[in-house]
């Protein structure tokens, strides 16, 4: 019986070889995924950083509320809405912040 696989084996070289070549592969993706799983779940918590030494940060109600003759119904908005420019003047050293979405091409 043992003869059968070691013919088979001489015959089909290249599929063999093949075959260690995958697992290899196999593995050394398997290890790259745990390195970066484990990377990730040691870093340490990175705090505020960007609104951190504002004293004050005024953000508009992301929610859309409507009375209906139910009582009221409020859902999320699909995009916040900025702040009304006439607001943001009325406050002393207020700086706006501009967001935009930006892709790499």
């Amino acid at each position: 019986m043992l003869s059968i696989a070691w013919s088979t084996l001489w015959t089909r070289k290249l599929s063999f070889a093949g075959t260690f070549v995958a697992l290899a592969l196999g593995a050394a993706l398997i290890a790259a995924l745990g390195q970066v799983l484990a990377s990730s779940v040691t870093s340490p918590d990175r705090g505020p950083q960007r609104y951190a030494a504002a004293p004050v940060v005024v953000v508009p109600d992301d929610q859309l509320t409507v009375d209906t003759w139910q009582g009221g119904s409020s859902a999320p908005l699909a995009e916040p809405r900025g702040l009304d420019p006439a607001l943001a003047a009325r406050l002393p050293g207020a700086v706006p912040d501009r967001v935009f979405p930006a892709r790499l091409a």
